[in-house]
């Protein structure tokens, strides 16, 4: 009779390490697709549901906008402006801005504030921190809409709405409304922008006109 060889099959440790493997590898793959796919899953609800907050907030936002707007094309044609009467003006412009719970400024061309409703009438103003939008008033006669910036002195999200004043059909001053996000839309700018280097936000996709071009900046 022939005797049976040792060692003649392979070893029953790697017999099992080839069974546990067999088994195991396609649970592993499974459970690593099943995790890919639920994060996935979240990530674009996540992304549906900041998509529907761009939107509210951006149409929150137009309607501050052309409400200022629509104050500003009333204050615009106001007799104490016209009649050059800017005491009375500035008084005026304090009432139109307080519903806002901003302030207006009212440039000239060459760039010098000459009314401010957050100083006292007859202190000496600075020149305007914005002379862009001013430029763009004068240069084409149009209201113009600022990006959303971080006041310098306030720290705090602003945004700026200029409207050009006319005389026998010429502009001649930019008038202008800044007023202040309120707490809550700060919030959810901040989960709907991305960062862009440092403390700088630019608006997530989906976000319209004018809130579409705004950017919150430092400094300004």
């Amino acid at each position: 009779m022939g005797s049976v060889k040792k060692g003649s099959g392979p070893p029953i440790r790697l017999v099992l390490l080839q069974l546990v493997i067999s088994v195991v590898a396609p649970l592993l793959l499974l459970v690593t697709g099943y995790a890919f796919w639920n994060v996935q899953l979240h990530r674009q609800a996540i992304d549906r549901s900041l998509g529907e907050t761009a939107r509210a907030l951006s149409l929150s936002l137009d309607r501050e906008v052309d409400a200022a707007r629509a104050a500003l094309s009333a204050l615009a044609l106001s007799p104490h402006l016209q009649q050059g009467d800017l005491a009375a003006f500035r008084k005026q412009s304090a009432t139109t801005a307080e519903p806002f719970g901003g302030w207006i400024i009212l440039i000239d061309r060459k760039l010098q504030q000459v009314v401010n409703t957050q100083r006292p009438f007859g202190e000496s103003l600075p020149a305007t921190g914005a002379p862009d939008l001013t430029r763009g008033i004068f240069a084409t006669g149009r209201p113009i809409v600022s990006d959303l910036f971080v006041g310098r002195f306030v720290q705090r999200p602003v945004v700026a709405v200029s409207f050009p004043v006319f005389r026998d059909g010429v502009v001649i001053y930019d008038l202008r409304m800044s007023f202040f996000l309120n707490g809550s839309k700060v919030s959810w700018l901040n989960k709907i922008c991305r960062p862009v280097g440092g403390p700088c936000l630019c608006p997530a996709p989906g976000v319209s006109s004018p809130v579409r071009k705004m950017r919150l900046k430092i400094g300004r």
